[in-house]
Formats: structure tokens, C-alpha cells, sequence
């Protein structure tokens, strides 16, 4: 087996925002370094003072050096056959294979990070940065922050990994489905494997504890494995480098996990949670006397005050308007189903009124108070999502036995949540697609 053990050099942190200046292969077989390669990469582009300083690469240095496209098939045939091996390897994959990608290349190498390699082989240390390692196991680095001498260095520490543990530990980091594959490098693999495939949110901690990032799923741990495939973005990158830890809370269903997201997002503040959508619900049932005296309803979308009802989707409204019809046996026509533009009047346009507005008043009372029903989160337990108006209050988790319609103690018991724009959106869309919940209605 091949390793080929990499460095790079970039200006810019990220793959589409900078360019790598330079790169140092060691060609690795297990046992002892075969063959190495290096160049300097002119970026076609101002090398930052910053950049220079931290390497000594200055723009004279760079600008007889080959672009990338000019040295891409002598980099991809030392790379092809080889496990991809770097210091936190996903910054340096994502350099390179964005190049690659560019010119039509396809590389999917293996990857292996000796960040993760030393944290397993030598744990116990609070740094795993290169430099860090370097010094605590005594490795030499001839040229520290140049790609050849970071790349020498790695491949000292990869050989110490192998006398520690032979090529067990690497062939199980390398095995299909190892969470070394994708997770970042400050995430132990026990922490990922803990999460649960439920529904609940989770928390992204950085190393002081901090939460970056909040998010909910039906699936936890799923979904926390889709944030690290790498789109190669500076954001994605700096995002992978701050996650030091991952918490979760369990909460029986999607609307729960949605209503705790919300409130914590809006607490707190996370640094990469986009601003909260305000979705709102969209379309509005209206009503209004036409010139011929009818009481009418119909569709409106957007803000539309005095509404008698809300929704989430305009599927979602003609819906309501056909359990109208159904239930109350009222003229389609008259109330914006245009369906029923060819069915027979049986009724006055006062008896329709009249019946119109019994049916009216008796769903306005009928909304008054709900119970959403739902799984909890353990066997024997149900989760009760209470609104008011169809506004929000809160969420208990009670035994599965519990009286549901006790909305004293069932208030006593809950944890309150605010009300939104968006969290009547989130309950209004469960009670249009009532999967795995039911809708108790109180008086």
C-alpha cells in the first residue's frame, strides 16, 4: 500500500477564495519514503505580507514557478495509487482536488488524517496541531510552514504512529464506514457514535464550549454526518476547524425539534445559523359580501389582516375550503372552490349566509385550543404540543397514560416556547400533513 504523505502551502483558507503556492509529496510504502516531490506554484495572484512572513514564499519566488495546470498530471499519476495522508487532510484535499476539478481530473483518493492517527496513537494531549506533536515527540522540522518540511515532518510522525501501533489502527481508520473519514479533527469518534438516529436538535461546540451551530432532524446522527461532506468553501473549512464538540437534546418528533431549534436559535444566536426564515403563513382565507349580497370567501397570499384562517401552502387552503363544503354542505362557488363553478344553487343566498356563518363561527370556536399529540422520547411516553388560537405555548413530555385535556397540570408541566411567524408555519404545516400526531381539540 501507498501513502503519499502532503503538504501544501495556499494564500486564502479555502479552496475558491485562495490557491496553493506550493506542494511536497513524500511517497510512502508503509515502511520508508520512496520517492518525494516538490514545486512552488505560481497562484497568479499577490502573495498577502501576512503569507510571506508566515512561509518566507514571497511573489518573486512564485513568479517563474509552473501554474497549477502545468504541473496537474505529473501531481495526479504520484497521487492515483496512493492513500491521501496530510495533517488535517481535509484542507489540503480540498485544495487540491478543487484544482483537479477544474481541469476535468476525477481523484477520489482514500484519506487518512494524522491529526485523528496521533490522537489515537498517542492521546492524552490537549494540541494535535502539527507543531505541537513535532515538539512533544521530538520530530525534526527543517523548514517549518514550507510544504516539503511540514510534509517530512508529518511522514516522521506517520512512521512513529506505525511503530506505536503497526497498521492496525490505520487499516481500521481506512475500513469503509470509519468515522475517521469524514468527521473533523477535533470530533472523538465516540462522540459521533452516541448520537441518536431519533428526532431532537443538536449542538456544534467550539473548544469553549460555545455553541456554533444549531440544528434539528429526524435522524441526529444523519443529519450531523451531511455537515462534514466538504463543499471545499472558506465558510465549510472554518466551520470544520471550530467544532471541538456535539451535544443533543431528544424531542420525540419533527414539530418539537422544529419549536426547540427556533427558540434556541433565537436565544442564542449561533455564529453559522443563518438569520431564522421568516415563512410565516402565506395564504389567508377572507371574506367578504359581494354586490349581490353573498357571503363569500376566498384565497388570499400574503399579509391580509382580519383572515379567518391561515395556512402554510395554497394546497393546504382549498383544502380547508373542501372540508367546509363537506362538512357543512355549503355552495363550492361561493366560497372560492372554482371546481364547482358548474354545480347546481339549492340553496338562497340567506340560507347560505346564514349557514356560512354557523360555519365560521363554529371552527373559530373549534381552534380555540389544540393538543398536538406525538411520540415521546422513550417507550411509554407521548409528547403534547398545546396552542391557544392557533398560537403556540409550549411542550411536555408526559406517560403515555396521562389524561391529554387536564390543560391545568398539562401547563404546570410544560416547558413555554415563544410564538412566531414561523412556529405558527411549523404547526399549521403538522396540522395540514398530521403524520404520527394526533389533534385533540379542547373546548
Amino acid at each position: 500500500m501507498l501513502f503519499a504523505i502532503t503538504d501544501i502551502e495556499t494564500v486564502g483558507s479555502a479552496p475558491g477564495e485562495g490557491t496553493i503556492i506550493e506542494i511536497a509529496i513524500c511517497l510512502h510504502d508503509g515502511q520508508k519514503i520512496i520517492d518525494r516531490y516538490e514545486t512552488l506554484i505560481n497562484p497568479e495572484k499577490t502573495i498577502p505580507p501576512f503569507i510571506v512572513s508566515l512561509t518566507g514564499i514571497n511573489q518573486s519566488m512564485v513568479r517563474q514557478a509552473p501554474v497549477f495546470e502545468d504541473v496537474a498530471d505529473e501531481i495526479f499519476e504520484i497521487l492515483k495509487d496512493a492513500v491521501f495522508v496530510a495533517h488535517n487532510v481535509n484542507f489540503d484535499f480540498g485544495f487540491i482536488k478543487a484544482e483537479f476539478d477544474a481541469l476535468g481530473i476525477v481523484w477520489k483518493p482514500q484519506k487518512l488524517c494524522t491529526v485523528r492517527l496521533a490522537r489515537k496513537s498517542f492521546p492524552g494531549h490537549t494540541k494535535y496541531g502539527l507543531s505541537s506533536v513535532c515538539e512533544r515527540l521530538e520530530i525534526p522540522n527543517f523548514a517549518s510552514h514550507r510544504a516539503m518540511g511540514d510534509a517530512m515532518a508529518t511522514a516522521i510522525l506517520f512512521d512513529k504512529c506505525i511503530e506505536a501501533h503497526g497498521f492496525d489502527l490505520i487499516h481500521e481508520m481506512l475500513s469503509h464506514g470509519s468515522t475517521d473519514i469524514f468527521l473533523p479533527q477535533h470530533i472523538p469518534n465516540e462522540q459521533y457514535e452516541r448520537l441518536p438516529v431519533s428526532p431532537g436538535i443538536y449542538f456544534l461546540k467550539n473548544t469553549l464550549g460555545q455553541v456554533i451551530y444549531v440544528g434539528k432532524a429526524n435522524n441526529i446522527k444523519k443529519r450531523v454526518r451531511s455537515h462534514f461532506i466538504s463543499d471545499g468553501s472558506e465558510r465549510q473549512q472554518l466551520f470544520f476547524r471550530e467544532i471541538a464538540s456535539i451535544e443533543f437534546e431528544l424531542c420525540g418528533t419533527e414539530l418539537i425539534a422544529q419549536l426547540k431549534e427556533d427558540a434556541t436559535i433565537r436565544a442564542l444566536f449561533p455564529k453559522y445559523n443563518k438569520a431564522q426564515k421568516r415563512k410565516g403563513l402565506q395564504y389567508h382565507v377572507v371574506s367578504f359580501v359581494d354586490q349581490n349580497g353573498i357571503l363569500r370567501l376566498q384565497v388570499n397570499r400574503g399579509k391580509s389582516a382580519g383572515a379567518i384562517q391561515s395556512f402554510s401552502s395554497l394546497k393546504s387552503a382549498y383544502r380547508w375550503l373542501g372540508e367546509l363544503k363537506e362538512n357543512y354542505h355549503i355552495q363550492g362557488r361561493w366560497i372560492g372552490l372554482h371546481a364547482y363553478q358548474g354545480e347546481v344553487i339549492q340553496l338562497e343566498v340567506e340560507e347560505h349566509n346564514e349557514l356560512l356563518k354557523r360555519a365560521l363561527d363554529e371552527q373559530k370556536q373549534k381552534a380555540k385550543t389544540f393538543i398536538i399529540i406525538g411520540k415521546g422520547t422513550q417507550p411509554q411516553e407521548k409528547s403534547l404540543v398545546l396552542c391557544r388560537s392557533g398560537k403556540l405555548v409550549g411542550y411536555a413530555f408526559v406517560p403515555s397514560g396521562w389524561r391529554s385535556d387536564d390543560i391545568e397540570l398539562l401547563t404546570a408541566k410544560m416547558t413555554i416556547l415563544p410564538s412566531s411567524e414561523l412556529t405558527e408555519h411549523f404547526i399549521q404545516s403538522h396540522l395540514d400533513n398530521p403524520k404520527g400526531i394526533v389533534v385533540k381539540y379542547l373546548a
